[in-house]
């Protein structure tokens, strides 16, 4: 029997299938951001200068994950009091930037994160303090360490892969071959 490789090991014996259905990519760059000559990689390579490159100013590594499941529904409901009780809010799949704004207070007590992972925030408009909801149940809000049951604010954190609003994109550039 053979031992299970990593990503780099696999790389380095021509092997760019990764665990989990992915493939890997290692693009470099001759200039800092992005910028020059530029060769890609999915295997070893001894010697860039065989690929036109002379030096290295800038890297990007890929993992292509062949099977996309970002379908599910995220889910946070927030509670007016400790232990799941008072008033409650459902929010799905939304950034929230004022809990106001859709009727609810700033007094924020516990807290059910249902699905995906989600920032709190003590201000509107995402400012402040800042507190992360992982999938669980948080009954009081000394168990996400807030000194008071505050919070004004909430964004559910996106995988940027698929969500590219906000996320910094590289220019499309013609391939070193070209």
């Amino acid at each position: 029997m053979s031992e299970q490789q990593s990503a780099p090991e696999q790389l380095a014996a021509g092997k760019s299938q990764g665990g989990a259905g992915a493939t890997y990519k290692v693009v470099l760059f001759e200039f800092e951001n992005f910028q020059g000559r530029r060769a890609e990689f999915s295997a070893e390579c001894k010697d860039v200068s065989e690929k036109g490159l002379e030096k290295v100013g800038s890297v990007l590594t890929h993992t292509f994950l062949h099977i996309m499941n970002d379908s599910a529904e995220h889910k946070l409901h927030l509670f007016e009091s400790p232990g799941f009780t008072g008033k409650k809010m459902e929010i799905v799949d939304d950034d929230v930037p004022s809990l106001w704004g859709h009727g609810f207070q700033d007094r924020v007590a516990s807290v059910k994160a249902l699905n995906g992972t989600w920032v709190g925030y003590v201000y509107p408009g995402y400012r402040g303090r800042q507190y992360v909801f992982e999938r669980g149940d948080f009954k009081h809000w000394n168990d996400w360490d807030s000194p008071a049951p505050q919070i004004q604010s909430v964004r559910r954190v996106r995988d940027m892969q698929w969500h590219k609003r906000g996320c910094f994109t590289i220019p499309c550039l013609p391939s070193a071959s070209s």
